[in-house]
């Protein structure tokens, strides 16, 4: 399985700035995962059991476990990464979950999906938890490409306001991009799965071509607006966007 190159996630918070609002966007417009910190509960459409880690004995104290992906649209074809501080465990049937700020996850969920209770479940496990293909460097990286490509300003924060459309389309238009290499990877070696992979790296390519041409009338429709000014008028604010619907 070959990975969309990732960076290290950024913890929730860690970049001040213009970054996350944009950022958001983007993965909305990608549907990559969660689009927001703030969205709370933050995974719980998407339900993992676990109950089979844990241990066949009469006494359990298996405390460490690990998600597997099963879930996650493309998780399988292209390599995810679980976000820190989104785990929610439900031990035994429970409806209250064991989470970081409760003190009953004592190892925080990494990356690769690992994470510790403070005490071992005796019959079930079930998590839910947030995911991402890219890291949110990758995407800031997108977005300062995508800023270059527009009038190449110094700073994502001087960007016109008028020109945010432009600026999110074209980072998704990377972004997607990305993905549609990513699936083409794989050495997939049965008939049907070759088919329905191509299928899905083809539909993500797609998804790249509507987002560049999007993204290219975006900008000409600024530059052919009267009187349109080379830096914002105030700060820039975060794109709002639709509620998100996950993919499926």
């Amino acid at each position: 399985m070959s990975p969309v190159t990732p960076g290290q996630p950024d913890s929730p918070g860690s970049d001040p700035g213009p970054y996350p609002g944009f950022r958001d966007t983007v993965r909305t417009l990608i549907r990559d995962g969660m689009p927001s910190y703030a969205t709370v509960p933050f995974g719980l459409v998407r339900q993992e059991q676990l109950t089979d880690q844990i241990a066949a004995q009469a006494t359990p104290t298996q405390t460490e476990f690990y998600v597997r992906f099963e879930s996650v649209p493309l998780g399988k074809n292209v390599t995810v990464q679980a976000v820190p501080g989104t785990i929610a465990a439900y031990r035994d049937g429970g409806t209250v979950p064991d989470t970081i700020t409760n003190g009953r996850v004592t190892g925080d969920i990494d990356p690769n999906g690992n994470f510790t209770l403070s005490t071992a479940p005796v019959s079930s496990l079930l998590v839910t938890y947030g995911w991402q293909i890219f890291a949110d460097g990758d995407i800031d990286q997108m977005l300062d490409e995508a800023r270059s490509w527009l009038f190449d300003w110094a700073t994502l924060d001087v960007v016109p306001d008028g020109m945010n459309p432009a600026l999110t389309k074209y980072a998704a238009h990377l972004a997607a991009a990305s993905i549609a290499r990513a699936m083409r990877l794989p050495d997939v070696t049965a008939g049907e799965a070759r088919e329905t992979l191509s299928a899905v790296a083809k539909g993500y390519e797609q998804d790249a071509k509507d987002f560049l041409a999007g993204a290219q009338q975006s900008r000409k429709d600024y530059w052919s607006s009267a009187d349109q000014p080379l830096q914002p008028q105030a700060s820039v604010t975060p794109l709002s966007y639709p509620a998100y619907q996950p993919y499926r």
